[in-house]
């Protein structure tokens, strides 16, 4: 009895370890969504990250300005984009959906890895301060109803993120070469290109993010 109660409770630790292993990115999704969804836990992760020195990303002028640029030229082409700008909440496990990049902000590298021949046009691309940390990303679904019904998977796919984390995310529409930013799971219909700018300026000034997050 007591050697096959050891062989229980060893199948036993060997199975937990092993659904955890092999479910880790449905855990990791499922803790982010409860995280994004709960205000008391948002607002702990800032007075934690604020405690541990942990600040938000940082775009600088120029780095806007390549990917408003990059933004304009795929919209007057009409070549579908999907760029997420995180702040705070740490996108690695996105990041890690898709290939590596790690290069510098370049409106023609944006393009190029955008343009619909390249291997890696289909997904998202994730930058992280002033690099592009990577390319065809995948991105959660959103499942809200309300959501435009003209609004394709590029879209949706926004939404989720949006909803999801702390992120900025940019859509170019490969149909109509529309501009749609999206933020905390609401969206805005870009006019022109400067007002993409100033969007993306006033979300990365130094303060921004500690006060947009203090405000969740």
């Amino acid at each position: 009895m007591r050697m096959t109660s050891a062989i229980m409770n060893a199948i036993f630790d060997v199975g937990v370890l092993a659904l955890i292993i092999i479910f880790q990115p449905e855990i990791r999704h499922f803790l982010n969504r409860i995280g994004s969804e709960n205000r008391l836990a948002r607002q702990g992760g800032v007075f934690l990250n604020r405690l541990l020195g942990i600040k938000g990303e940082q775009i600088d002028n120029a780095s806007v300005n390549e990917i408003t640029e990059a933004c304009r030229t795929m919209a007057a082409e009409k070549c579908g984009a999907l760029i997420v700008l995180p702040h705070r909440q740490s996108l690695q496990h996105v990041i890690e959906t898709g290939d590596r990049v790690d290069a510098n902000i370049h409106r023609r590298l944006i393009c190029n890895l955008f343009f619909k021949n390249s291997p890696l046009h289909d997904g998202a691309m994730v930058i992280t301060g002033n690099r592009i940390a990577a390319a065809r990303c995948t991105l959660p679904i959103s499942e809200n109803p309300d959501l435009p019904a003209h609004f394709g998977m590029r879209h949706k796919a926004a939404a989720g993120m949006s909803e999801e984390s702390d992120a900025d995310v940019i859509v170019v529409s490969e149909e109509t070469g529309g501009i749609t930013f999206f933020h905390g799971g609401k969206w805005t219909a870009i006019q022109n290109i400067n007002e993409l700018r100033l969007m993306l300026n006033a979300a990365f000034a130094p303060s921004a993010a500690d006060n947009a997050a203090s405000k969740q």
